[in-house]
């Protein structure tokens, strides 16, 4: 999937990805973690869950391709930020980075990751590279919370993917542990599933410790 796909999307307002409301499962299970701890969000997008996260304390960074979405959530959240580099915009614990989320990250400086809708963005010959990437910028025992998405994906085409529980314990089983904290049936109102007749979409959440 290349960057022009969702330079477009977010140029053409194809963004129902996006929430209004902050993420229940981010509220309920995000790890516990001291203040200040150093916390990415990969390909962030204009997510309010960003507020939630820097509400908390936390060192937050967002990394996101389409500057466009940076500077709307900006805009729409109605803050002032600080442009000291050219791809880095701060307002007080919170960094906003127009970047490939390949591109971005020193090894071992997170403490932990919030993926809601990063892994079911990309097609499966990204996945392997994204897991890799995320547990290499990822302090040893540091946690990623990871929600995924599963459907029949003969069917329609994504994204959103479909990721199976079995692709997530090979993306991150070698070097991590996986614990499935909850599962959940979705109506699927998106009108691509609905005209393909896929009626329900499981949601599971994940927490993966880096070991």
């Amino acid at each position: 999937m290349k960057h022009d796909f969702w330079h477009q999307a977010w140029s053409e307002g194809r963004t129902g990805f996006n929430q209004s409301e902050t993420n229940k499962d981010l509220q309920e299970f995000f790890p516990k973690l001291k203040e200040r701890a150093k916390v990415l969000v990969p390909l962030c997008g204009k997510s309010i869950d960003l507020l939630w996260l820097k509400d908390k304390g936390f060192e937050t960074t967002g990394v996101e391709i389409s500057q466009k979405a940076v500077e709307d959530f900006f805009k729409e959240n109605q803050i002032n930020f600080q442009k000291p580099q050219g791809n880095q915009y701060i307002h007080e614990n919170l960094i906003l980075e127009v970047n490939d989320f390949f591109k971005s990250g020193k090894p071992k400086y997170f403490d932990a990751i919030y993926d809601r809708a990063s892994i079911v963005a990309l097609p499966p010959e990204m996945r392997s590279d994204y897991a890799k990437h995320s547990l290499k910028i990822l302090k040893s025992k540091g946690q990623i919370l990871l929600i995924a998405f599963e459907y029949p994906q003969e069917k329609v085409s994504g994204p959103p993917f479909s990721v199976p529980e079995e692709e997530i314990h090979t993306l991150y089983g070698k070097l991590a542990d996986i614990k499935l904290l909850k599962e959940a049936s979705l109506e699927a109102k998106n009108p691509k599933f609905q005209e393909a007749g896929i009626c329900n979409i499981k949601r599971k959440v994940y927490l993966i410790t880096k070991n």
